[in-house]
C-alpha cells in the first residue's frame, strides 16, 4: 500500500512523473488533512500534482483511503470503452461521502470542498439524496475521459496505420494520390470509430 505521507511524497512524485511519460493513468487516494489544506509541494501530494500540472495522475480524497477507494473509482468505469463514459457525477453504492479529516461523522465543509476542487482532486459528495463522485478530472484539471480517450485514439490510429504498412507483401503504398488516399482512408476509419464512441463529434483530415 502506497499512500501520501511526508516521507513518500518524493517517491509518489517520481512515480507520477514516470506515468506521465507513458500512456497510463495513475489513481491515488489520501485521507491526510495536508492534502486538503497545505499549499506546500513537500507536504501535500495533491497540491504537488496540481502544481506540476500532471495530466495522468488522478487524486481522490476520502476519509477511508485505506479501503482503496481509488480502485473503486477505476473499477467503476474501466470496463467501458474509452471515450464513451463520464467520470463525473457517478452514483456511488457502498461508499459513504468523503468526510472531514478529523471528524469522519461530518461531511466536508464548503471550504474543504473548495480547496479540493482548487487542487482538481476528486471526492464523494451527498447530493439529491445520493452519493456521487466529483469532479472527474486529473490533477491538471483535464477531464479523465478526455485523457483516456486520447490514449485510446492514439493507439487505435497507430495500430491501423501500422497494419496498413505491414500488409504490403507483393505490393506497396505508392507515393501518389492513390497511396495518399489509402493512408487517409485508414486515418478516417479510426477517427470515425471515435465519433461512433461519441469521443469526437466530427473530424477533418
Amino acid at each position: 500500500e502506497m499512500r501520501p505521507t511526508v516521507q513518500n511524497i518524493p517517491f509518489l512524485t517520481a512515480l507520477a512523473n514516470l506515468v506521465e511519460a507513458d500512456t497510463k493513468i495513475y489513481f491515488v487516494a489520501s485521507d491526510r488533512i495536508e492534502d486538503i489544506d497545505s499549499e506546500d509541494i513537500n507536504t501535500s501530494f495533491f497540491y504537488n500534482a496540481f502544481y506540476s500540472g500532471l495530466d495522468h495522475t488522478v487524486t481522490f480524497w476520502h476519509h477511508q483511503a485505506s479501503a482503496f477507494v481509488e480502485c473503486y473509482y477505476v473499477g467503476y468505469n474501466a470496463p467501458f470503452d474509452a471515450g464513451t463514459v463520464t467520470w463525473c457525477n457517478l452514483r456511488v453504492n457502498g461508499l459513504p461521502p468523503s468526510s472531514q479529516p478529523n471528524n469522519t461523522s461530518k461531511p466536508l465543509t464548503t471550504t474543504q470542498i473548495g480547496r479540493l476542487m482548487d487542487r482538481k482532486a476528486n471526492f464523494i459528495q451527498r447530493d439529491a439524496g445520493v452519493n456521487v463522485i466529483r469532479i472527474g478530472t486529473v490533477a491538471s484539471g483535464e477531464w479523465i475521459d478526455t485523457i483516456r480517450g486520447v490514449h485510446w485514439l492514439t493507439e487505435d490510429m497507430t495500430v491501423a496505420i501500422k497494419s496498413l504498412l505491414f500488409n504490403q507483401k507483393g505490393k506497396k503504398i505508392p507515393y501518389t494520390n492513390q497511396g495518399i488516399a489509402q493512408v487517409r482512408e485508414v486515418i478516417a476509419s479510426s477517427l470515425q470509430r471515435a465519433v461512433n464512441r461519441t469521443f469526437l463529434s466530427s473530424y477533418t483530415i
